[in-house]
């Protein structure tokens, strides 16, 4: 197993999304597949389709034991998670929960620290995802750990 030490968050920048449509868009700019190891639902499974239900359900991407392709240059030692959502679909309470828990979950089983939590936008500026305030997400982690 490859050793984990940063877990990185992002947004798919669109208003609906699953993991196959994802997978779709990655193998469309020339990858192997979804790029992500988890990918959080917003509800909106297709652009005129909505299911409440799964709003914050998690779905596997790639398996955590492979090398993702999501955050160049830190993908070695990295999980990636991602939301629908971005700018324009910002991130549910459904999803916010969700994120924290699965995030907080990695860091419990892979030995991460919290501080090293990153936005895909903190690690490349040329980025906005994921369009959450990185260090209220941090902290929440930290409390998530705290009180597990």
């Amino acid at each position: 197993m490859r050793k984990i030490t940063m877990i990185v968050v992002h947004c798919t920048d669109s208003s609906w999304g699953t993991v196959e449509a994802v997978d779709q868009w990655h193998k469309e700019r020339g990858w192997s597949g979804i790029g992500y190891h988890a990918l959080v639902y917003n509800g909106r499974t297709a652009p005129r389709e909505c299911n409440p239900d799964l709003d914050g359900a998690i779905f596997p991407g790639r398996p955590e034991e492979e090398i993702g392709a999501h955050a160049y240059g830190y993908n070695k030692y990295s999980l990636g998670i991602c939301y629908v959502g971005g700018p324009s679909s910002p991130c549910t309470d459904a999803q916010w929960g969700s994120l924290i828990a699965k995030v907080a979950e990695w860091c419990a089983q892979y030995g991460v620290p919290w501080q090293s939590v990153r936005g895909h936008a903190e690690l490349d500026p040329a980025k906005s995802c994921p369009c959450l305030d990185m260090d209220a997400f941090r902290s929440a982690v930290r409390d998530a750990l705290e009180n597990t």
